[in-house]
């Protein structure tokens, strides 16, 4: 695949999200825009089947297409694991399906993540991972890399982190963004106490120095009280809301210095895909 340099917009630090895979060069083998959810439909059904040279060559069809950042991640590489899920949980999957198409999409998403790369740096720093019995964080990679896309500086720590491990990776990071999740009501005691944990740990920071907490996932959608009672700052209903609403936010109180004032704590709308 041949890529086009080109230099960013004046006045851009990084690509714009909706924008950057104008990188590529016009050979969409696509028709017409391409259909999102058709294309999530057939990369599952590869992916259960384990066939990931078909999953990567579908990939770059769809990059070629000239599809931005948000609509690769949440309507395809997302709608894909909603797919696999619901195959799932009705049984037509096993365990071994679900686990190959899960490895299968994490490394389409790192090849996704080469081309759309890194915006330039913004001295920001995001942490995420999973607390306590929290082991689905594809979501949370998928804001990881949207996040190091616009040039934040990323630790990404993966699944099933342990409270006072987490609390020191923080403690030593000094991020200026907390993110967790939480898809299942295992998961639900673990993240909870992260929070109330990372919200302790805050309350001894310095004015000027604290950081904020945000979490998602399919629970925090359905029970978001809980993780507001908790001490979280904002829940995110999807990848495509928390890029075009919730970081533009954060963006704003991290150079003003204030505090989130926002309630995101409503019942959203079913989501297309995984929120984190």
């Amino acid at each position: 695949m041949r890529w086009i340099h080109q230099e960013l917009p004046i006045g851009c630090t990084c690509w714009p999200l909706e924008q950057l895979v104008g990188m590529c060069p016009p050979e969409s083998e696509f028709a017409a825009a391409p259909d999102c959810p058709a294309l999530a439909e057939q990369l599952a059904r590869l992916a259960i089947e384990g066939d990931e040279p078909a999953c990567a060559e579908l990939l770059e069809r769809i990059l070629r297409s000239g599809i931005g950042m948000v609509e690769v991640y949440q309507d395809i590489l997302g709608g894909t694991m909603r797919h696999v899920g619901e195959w799932y949980h009705l049984g037509a999957i096993d365990v071994a399906g679900e686990h190959a198409a899960s490895s299968i999409v994490e490394r389409l998403m790192y090849r996704a993540s080469q081309i759309f790369g890194h915006g330039i740096p913004t001295n920001r720093t995001a942490l995420l991972g999973g607390g306590p019995e929290t082991w689905h964080v594809i979501g949370l990679r998928m804001l990881a890399d949207v996040l190091r896309n616009q040039g934040w500086r990323v630790i990404f720590l993966g699944p099933n982190m342990p409270v006072p491990a987490f609390l020191k990776a923080v403690e030593t990071r000094k991020p200026d963004l907390v993110l967790l999740s939480c898809h299942a009501v295992r998961s639900l005691d673990g993240t909870l106490e992260m929070i109330r944990a990372l919200g302790s740990y805050r309350r001894t920071l310095p004015s000027g120095k604290t950081f904020l907490i945000g979490v998602g996932g399919g629970f925090v959608r359905n029970h978001p009280e809980y993780f507001r009672d908790a001490g979280a700052d904002f829940q995110s209903e999807d990848l495509r809301s928390f890029a075009t609403r919730t970081l533009p936010e954060i963006d704003r109180i991290l150079g003003e210095g204030g505090h989130w004032v926002q309630d995101t704590f409503t019942r959203p709308r079913p989501s297309a895909s995984p929120a984190f």
